[in-house]
């Protein structure tokens, strides 16, 4: 989940700016082999949201979204954190912050390289609940709005970072979340039951978050 034609509006706001969605999809190294349960219930307390509430982050992890560092052309490594402010019962807005370190950096522990925010203006949407093997999930649908409408698809060179990607497109995608007071994890990517939702939940960096 990107940016725009090359304009001093884009530099002056690369380090609030979002680039990237939730990371592409899940290989089978990255996820469980548990299944999400047919069946599910729509969420109905204010507990489904609020659960969420507060900022999460990830450990390091190897990025998955195609940016690099422009010095050496290699993938650069990061975190994520995602903030959630509940808005209605099953309705959350969600601003995350993707926080890149160099491609030599495999423990995220020296100085940051970049980072790019995407807004509060993305929304999370508890759709129902259901399972993960024997873990409870929510099953949500993530509506990331277009990070900088009016600029166009590419690659862009900013302050030691390559970004490429479409970064006036909007996006909408299915995932599964479980929540506890500590830990986030997630899961994106095949398979996927019936309706679209991913059946496992990932067990890797990226998928794992921690309460701050």
């Amino acid at each position: 989940m990107n940016s725009k034609v090359f304009s001093s509006s884009l530099l002056s706001v690369c380090t609030a700016l979002a680039l990237t969605a939730c990371g592409g999809g899940t290989s089978s190294s990255d996820s469980t082999a548990a299944t999400a349960a047919p069946t599910s219930s729509a969420p109905t307390s204010s507990a489904q949201s609020a659960k969420y509430t507060g900022t999460w982050k990830t450990g390091c992890f190897l990025g998955v979204d195609g940016t690099t560092q422009s010095s050496t052309g290699a993938t650069a490594y990061q975190t994520r954190s995602l903030t959630f402010v509940p808005t209605g019962a099953s309705l959350l807005s969600v601003t995350w912050v993707d926080t890149y370190y160099a491609s030599t950096d495999t423990t995220c522990t020296q100085a940051s390289i970049g980072n790019v925010t995407r807004p509060s203006t993305n929304k999370v949407t508890l759709d129902a609940t259901g399972t993960a093997g024997t873990t409870a999930v929510d099953k949500v649908t993530l509506t990331a709005a277009q990070p900088f409408p009016g600029f166009s698809a590419g690659t862009y060179n900013i302050n030691g970072l390559t970004y490429v990607g479409a970064f006036n497109t909007s996006t909408t995608e299915k995932y599964i979340a479980a929540a506890t007071s500590t830990t986030l994890t997630h899961g994106s990517g095949a398979p996927l039951d019936a309706s679209g939702y991913p059946t496992t939940l990932g067990t890797t960096a990226r998928f794992i978050f921690t309460k701050l």
